[in-house]
């Protein structure tokens, strides 16, 4: 049996869609929790040069691999699947714009860690106050 992630090289402009956004996502994430693509593989279980690949929609990800890299960034399995309702909008709002983007995600991640509910209500009211909402 071949395996997959290493036979099924292609470019990305012939790669499916679902594959170039898993990628995309991979490589937001990867930089949003700062890490190098060395440090992420090492994590995962994978080479840099499959991570390289699977950012890049050169090679299909494993669902088993997916996993890895997922739970080596603690991020949900099903946040790679999910889609931004405005992808193809170039007038979306400024806030939808900058949603996927590294910082964004960041605090994302860094608020979900917050467990005290008192905590994450200041937060939200210091968040509030700076962003003028």
């Amino acid at each position: 049996m071949t395996d997959q992630s290493t036979t099924d090289t292609r470019t990305a402009a012939d790669a499916h869609p679902v594959d170039v956004q898993i990628g995309q996502r991979l490589r937001q994430l990867r930089k949003a929790n700062e890490l190098s693509r060395k440090d992420l593989a090492g994590e995962a279980g994978l080479t840099p040069q499959q991570l390289q690949a699977y950012e890049a929609a050169e090679a299909r990800i494993p669902a088993s691999e997916l996993f890895d890299i997922a739970r080596a960034l603690g991020a949900d399995l099903a946040w790679f699947f999910s889609s931004d309702p405005f992808a193809d909008n170039d007038n979306r709002p400024t806030s939808s714009r900058n949603l996927f983007q590294p910082d964004t995600l960041k605090l994302a991640f860094m608020f979900d860690g917050i467990g005290d509910r008192e905590t994450r209500q200041k937060v939200l009211e210091l968040l509030a106050s700076l962003s003028n909402i």
